[in-house]
């Protein structure tokens, strides 16, 4: 986890989610904070970014995160999906 304070973004990559969540299970920045992944700033739950690094085998439902293109590519190589339009364009 890597915390961007100027704009409150907490970066994520896939080899934690691969670790902390089962398949099928919903990845949302509560499902984050309750397994600890996060932690709010200032009071509030900050934005959370998913980047690329690691590799993921688990089909995860993945909601109100935003999402560079190559995690977007394995969430969704993986049987996961994606289910707002959050994908941002950082390629990692």
């Amino acid at each position: 986890m890597i915390l961007n304070a100027a704009f409150q973004v907490v970066i994520v990559n896939l080899d934690i989610l691969e670790k902390k969540f089962n398949s099928e299970e919903k990845v949302t920045p509560e499902t984050l904070s309750e397994k600890g992944i996060v932690g709010k700033i200032r009071g509030e739950m900050p934005k959370i970014k998913i980047l690329g690094d690691g590799k993921l085998t688990k089909a995860l439902i993945v909601e109100n995160c935003l999402t560079s293109k190559k995690a977007k590519e394995a969430i969704e190589k993986a049987g996961g999906k994606i289910t707002a339009k959050t994908t941002s364009h950082v390629d990692r």
